[in-house]
């Protein structure tokens, strides 16, 4: 995806400057064109993903890779949860994976999600509970964590 903005904003600044070019000799109709072309694909090409979209990926990136490493743990025998049992787990409380300070860290049978404060542990907990997972918030030296077991 950086290719397509580099792209757009290369064109978008040579277009600028040929319509620069052409007021200055007098082509105004076709310059006034290439000005307002380079000016929408230099906006474009320059502008950078919003804070959804960037907060999308990194959920999407964390999401995916605790689910390879659960798959691989449950897999090697080190992470005593049924496979289907965990991936509509962690299916469910998706959405809250890219909000974490830290990556989620795997148990012998549980999940433990890091959080900075008791509010963001109790407002997590909730979350989790409300999607029909057993939890329980535990506080360390640290930081907070909430603990989502699977042995139920």
């Amino acid at each position: 995806m950086k290719a397509v903005h580099a792209f757009r904003s290369v064109i978008g600044v040579l277009a600028l400057a040929l319509g620069v070019y052409l007021i200055i000799v007098n082509s105004l109709f076709i310059g006034a064109v290439a000005l307002l072309f380079g000016g929408f694909m230099s906006v474009t090409g320059f502008t950078t993903p919003s804070g959804r979209q960037i907060s999308g990926k990194i959920n999407n990136l964390v999401y995916a890779s605790l689910r390879e490493r659960g798959i691989e743990r449950i897999r090697k025998g080190t992470f005593h949860v049924s496979e289907p049992d965990f991936l509509s787990s962690i299916e469910k409380i998706k959405d809250m994976f890219g909000k974490q300070a830290e990556m989620p860290e795997l148990g012998y049978d549980s999940l433990f999600i890091h959080c900075q404060s008791e509010t963001e542990a109790d407002r997590n907990l909730s979350y989790i509970r409300s999607a029909g997972l057993s939890a329980s918030v535990i506080q360390n030296k640290r930081d907070w964590q909430i603990k989502i077991d699977f042995s139920h």
